[in-house]
């Protein structure tokens, strides 16, 4: 279900052809997107080749992070598919969110959905360092 209090007409909405970079890490943010249609693609370009964060579908907002932090883009972003957007400039989502608190909620909502998967990742990447750790002491104990 598209949230139509996002925007106010179809003239705000963002055609984006595959291929195109969207954002890119380390740039200034000036706006946040909210995917209509289409996928696209987070990385982070720490080391060549690029790590992959995640995939960003409909009804799924990018680009947050700066808009509502005033740092940086965190991450590379790139459409995978022909996509639709709408732009969300900060002064835009002020407003929004001082007129319309359900606009507020939803986007809260979207950021502890990522906080959450971020969360789970993290405590995988945990547990998988934890189990080579105590299987390379043992080795290590073996050999030794």
């Amino acid at each position: 279900m598209t949230k139509y209090f996002l925007f106010d007409s179809e003239n705000e909405i963002i055609e984006a052809p595959k291929g195109q970079v969207l954002m890119r890490q380390g740039e200034a943010g000036t706006c946040a997107y909210l995917l209509l249609e289409g996928k696209l693609r987070v990385e982070l370009e720490k080391d060549p080749p690029p790590v992959f964060i995640a995939e960003i579908t409909p009804i799924d907002i990018v680009g947050e992070v700066a808009i509502l932090s005033g740092r940086p883009r965190c991450a590379t972003v790139t459409v995978m598919e022909n996509s639709k957007l709408i732009c969300l400039e900060k002064a835009r989502l002020k407003h929004l969110f001082r007129r319309n608190p359900e606009a507020a909620e939803f986007i809260v909502k979207l950021l502890c959905a990522k906080l959450i998967g971020a969360n789970e990742v993290i405590a995988k990447h945990h547990e998988y360092h934890k189990q080579f750790s105590g299987d390379f002491k043992k080795w290590m104990d073996q050999e030794g």
